[in-house]
């Protein structure tokens, strides 16, 4: 499936898809586009109607609508609201201003329909978002696979130049591209779409074992109140060499082994790492880093890391053998564990 002509963002049916797909969860979501003049009014008004304290507003509602951040919240009487600003620059998809829009909007909206996007704590709710996100784009052909692996590559970036660990989503994203239980995700319903979105986030959620191992990680040369930390370069170069020694000793199987080798391996073959236009260098053609990028591909066998085998067909599902069809083998793969 290709994604290169994506279909214009337009707020308004954005809004009435939600509300055709999701007629329950949408009545308590006021939906406000950032772009429209009374836009900060509205979402006073709603922080009102939701008895939201002023020191809330003062320091999370008001800071996060002028620095032109989407956001999808609950408030205190049972509502949510949902805002996105379609013309702030994109930090997914670069110029495609459009293909960006769909997905953040589709992102937030993920938070409040997978009902574990809010309040489940926030690893786990980006998890559940990014999952939505990619699904309803490659549903809706805004997406290809190759978009959603890209995505996964941003929030990599992401904690490797600043703090990203909770948004470090690759995992959950790289599972939807190799779609390792060859669902056919155009089928689905929106409740059905939620549901596996959903599933992949408790699958590949950083549980706490696996968190404490990045957290160290994801502080190395970071900025603080006193101390501008590490300059990007050494940074990036500071938390690789940190990742290696994940890479090389977590068992083979396991998901740290596949975050660690993934940004390892990326970082190399890239030379260096890209997030929001800010491209960060790494000299990947250093005999150090092409050993090491061999040694965790030879330690990864068959598991396709980052989705690189994946994405080099476009099609969303593999053509099933007739023993794939059978009535046992789809009873089985409905039992078959999620991974990847």
């Amino acid at each position: 499936m290709s994604a290169q002509k994506v279909k214009p963002f337009d707020f308004d049916t954005a809004v009435a898809e939600t509300q055709r797909d999701f007629p329950v969860e949408s009545r308590n979501i006021t939906f406000i586009n950032g772009d429209d003049p009374d836009a900060r009014d509205k979402l006073f008004e709603w922080a009102v109607s939701q008895k939201m304290r002023t020191l809330e507003w003062d320091r999370m509602l008001a800071p996060m609508f002028d620095n032109q951040r989407s956001c999808a919240m609950p408030g205190h009487d049972g509502g949510f609201v949902l805002l996105v600003h379609p013309s702030a620059p994109s930090m997914r998809f670069g110029e495609d201003t459009h293909k960006s829009n769909h997905y953040t909007f589709d992102h937030e909206l993920g938070h409040i329909v997978t009902k574990r996007g809010i309040g489940h704590g926030a690893d786990i709710a980006e998890h559940s978002a990014d999952s939505f996100a990619a699904l309803r784009g490659l549903q809706r052909g805004t997406l290809s696979k190759q978009d959603v692996k890209r995505a996964a590559d941003v929030n990599d970036a992401g904690f490797l130049i600043y703090n990203g660990l909770s948004h470090l989503t690759s995992m959950t994203l790289d599972a939807i591209a190799i779609n390792p239980k060859n669902i056919d995700y155009m089928s689905l319903s929106p409740k059905e779409t939620s549901a596996l979105a959903d599933k992949h986030a408790k699958t590949f959620e950083l549980r706490s074992r696996i968190y404490n191992k990045f957290a160290p990680i994801d502080e190395i040369g970071k900025a603080t109140w006193n101390d501008d930390g590490l300059p990007p370069a050494e940074r990036v170069e500071a938390r690789l060499h940190a990742l290696t020694e994940i890479a090389m000793n977590a068992p083979k199987s396991s998901m740290s082994f596949y975050l660690a080798a993934r940004m390892i391996v990326n970082a190399v073959e890239n030379n260096g790492v890209t997030y929001v236009g800010q491209h960060v260098p790494l000299n990947g053609q250093n005999e150090h880093w092409q050993s090491l990028k061999d040694a965790v591909l030879t330690r990864a066998g068959d598991r396709d890391i980052g989705a690189r085998k994946a994405v080099q067909t476009a099609e969303i599902t593999r053509p099933k053998t007739p023993a794939d069809d059978t009535i046992l083998t789809r009873f089985s793969n409905r039992f078959k564990r999620l991974s990847i």
